[in-house]
């Protein structure tokens, strides 16, 4: 959120808007309206100096798009090479969530043919592999959700207030072509995060814009309690795991038809109801697992870190994970949407595992499209019998060069999500696709002229 800092956080950034033929990601990042650091805090925020405003997964690392001006302006061309961008690079970046606070009211269904291309995008990028949320918009009535919220794929997200109920903005479906929407509903009103070009203060928005980068940290939590998961899979246990509400709750809204259904079914206010994080993080914990939980077996990383948390490797070094007993194995993956776990081969059954940079380079370089010397995440787990210990991750660097002299930190060497307990530290790359808007009011909307996209709100992508 300071322009003047080399912030470590942010790994890339991608101008769709002012330098789109500079694809490498190497564009020094930038915010020319504010919008989209407040949705950037929402998710990833570490809420610095104080700790009082974090974000939603503290510790998770950020790649900027930038898919609007200034203003708020943008063409749908431009918003679909920004995503487009994210499906090429999502192996470079572990793109695995795409969080996009952007879209058009329902009427641009009716009046632009381009807008099918853009929920093709959505749902292209889905198919990829990336579990894509996006705002609902903030038109506050029926049969409003435009695109790219409207997309079959996309997970799209409603605004509560902070009593729960629905947001009197937050837009209603059905869609179009009559598609039930939101699918879910999260917190989106008088939300506290980054304050933008100030370095360390914070201010409040409320929006749908608001709401969906709140929901994709949930999602990324999840990939961080189970990295298997795939982006159906995400969807349908923040789906199942949500408190439903019916279309009338606490008067907020209208009565609907489906509130006559005996049985709870998806509607075009809350969608399947306000999402329960720490239940749907459990729930993904433990789905399609072929071992049971072992909360007895711990592992923690006791070597070289730097003070930023990240584990340098070079060829010749490793790391050191150490266990509280000795099991039968140790496995580890990237959380590459095609990697699975390998079987860490060195291990003896002691108290001491060791992971080398040789061990991942061998396994990473059959990954199409992986650059092998930059940023990974890596999960770890023990197992002994039919259990596993809860995951743990560590965010590392693989670099050619041979490291000769790395210090141990005085901080904390790893973080780690205790299943069960109220502390899930994230270390999953995050992707943001920055697209500024103007603001009226933190009520967010967008505005059609020709092939133009005006007010869009935010777009971010969540890796």
């Amino acid at each position: 959120d300071d322009p003047m800092t080399n912030d470590p956080k942010i790994l890339g950034f991608y101008d769709a808007v002012n330098a789109p033929g500079d694809t490498n990601g190497t564009i020094f990042p930038y915010d020319d309206q504010g919008h989209g650091s407040h949705c950037g805090g929402t998710t990833a925020g570490t809420g610095a100096p104080t700790y009082e405003h974090m974000g939603m997964a503290p510790q998770a690392h950020l790649v900027g798009v930038k898919v609007l001006d200034a203003g708020g302006s943008g063409s749908f061309a431009g918003v679909m090479a920004g995503m487009q961008w994210t499906i090429d690079t999502m192996h470079q970046y572990n793109t695995r969530i795409a969080s996009m606070s952007l879209g058009g009211p329902g009427a641009i269904e009716w009046t632009s043919s381009e807008e099918d291309s853009v929920n093709r995008q959505a749902n292209e990028m889905v198919l990829a592999g990336i579990s894509l949320f996006i705002a609902a918009g903030n038109n506050g009535v029926s049969a409003q959700i435009g695109t790219p919220g409207s997309a079959e794929d996309a997970i799209t997200v409603g605004a509560l207030d902070k009593d729960t109920s629905i947001a009197i903005y937050s837009s209603q479906g059905p869609t179009e072509e009559g598609r039930v929407k939101p699918n879910i509903a999260y917190m989106g009103s008088s939300i506290m995060s980054v304050a933008y070009n100030t370095g360390d203060q914070y201010t409040a928005m409320s929006g749908t814009s608001m709401a969906t980068p709140g929901a994709a940290g949930v999602g990324a939590l999840m990939l961080q309690a189970n990295p298997d998961l795939k982006p159906f899979d995400m969807r349908n246990i923040m789906q199942e795991t949500a408190t439903y509400r019916q279309c009338h709750y606490m008067g907020a809204n209208e009565p609907c038809l489906e509130d006559l259904v005996p049985k709870n079914r998806q509607n075009n206010v809350y969608g399947h109801g306000h999402v329960n994080s720490l239940e749907a993080v459990i729930e993904a914990a433990e789905y399609n697992q072929l071992y049971s939980f072992n909360s007895n077996i711990t592992l923690d990383i006791e070597d070289s870190v730097f003070s930023n948390g990240t584990v340098m490797l070079g060829p010749g070094s490793s790391f050191e994970i150490d266990l509280n007993q000795g099991i039968d194995n140790v496995q580890w993956m990237s959380n590459d949407l095609r990697d699975e776990w390998h079987n860490l081969h060195s291990y003896d059954h002691q108290k001491v595992a060791i992971l080398t940079y040789e061990n991942i380079v061998e396994e990473l370089e059959h990954l199409e499209g992986t650059i092998l010397h930059g940023n990974h995440v890596l999960s770890i787990r023990g197992l002994d019998g039919a259990t596993s210990s809860p995951l743990i991750s560590v965010d590392i660097v693989l670099t050619e060069e041979v490291i000769i002299d790395v210090k141990k930190s005085d901080e904390s060497s790893m973080n780690y999500v205790v299943y069960g307990s109220v502390f899930a530290a994230l270390i999953l790359s995050i992707l943001l696709v920055v697209a500024f808007m103007n603001n009226d009011s933190d009520k967010e909307a967008i505005h059609q002229k020709d092939t133009d996209i005006e007010e869009v709100v935010e777009a971010e992508i969540v890796e």
